[in-house]
């Protein structure tokens, strides 16, 4: 795949991706709808509302859990990693929005009350770490890119 020169827009990057031969099903707003009633009184970021317009049903991060069935239970299964199997001396916050976790050793947080486009941070069990790692300046050049450098975020 060509590297992504398009415009940090989340309907372009996805029409590009579309181009490039990814299937995504949009979902619809009683899904999207859905999602930000599930989690109120917090406010969802937009840049994460728009992400999951496009990917919520699952055809983007294949492998890993993100999607809208997923999205309940990821803040405890993330729990679960940090404290009952690593002893992880940083807690999770109540405003930390777990949106991604792979095969149930690493995931990508970030928190609800730095704004509409917040920076993301991860934590892998299999590094050697004592505080979650800023990964995204902000969510959307955390998701767009690694298909303009070619460096994946796993």
């Amino acid at each position: 795949m060509k590297k992504y020169e398009g415009k940090k827009i989340f309907k372009d990057f996805f029409k590009y991706l579309s181009s490039e031969g990814y299937r995504f099903d949009e979902v619809s707003e009683g899904e999207i709808d859905e999602l930000i009633n599930s989690f109120a009184p917090h406010k969802l970021p937009s840049a994460y509302i728009e992400f999951m317009r496009y990917t919520g049903n699952g055809h983007f991060w294949v492998g890993s859990d993100y999607h809208f069935k997923d999205i309940q239970t990821l803040k405890t299964g993330a729990e679960y990693l940090l404290y009952d199997e690593n002893n992880f001396p940083k807690k999770l916050k109540d405003e930390d929005f777990v949106f991604w976790m792979h095969q149930g050793y690493m995931f990508y947080f970030f928190n609800l009350n730095e704004g509409d486009n917040p920076p993301v941070y991860y934590y892998n069990e299999g590094e050697d770490m004592e505080d979650f790692v800023k990964c995204g300046e902000n969510f959307i050049d955390f998701i767009i890119n690694p298909y303009i450098t070619g460096i994946p975020n796993l």
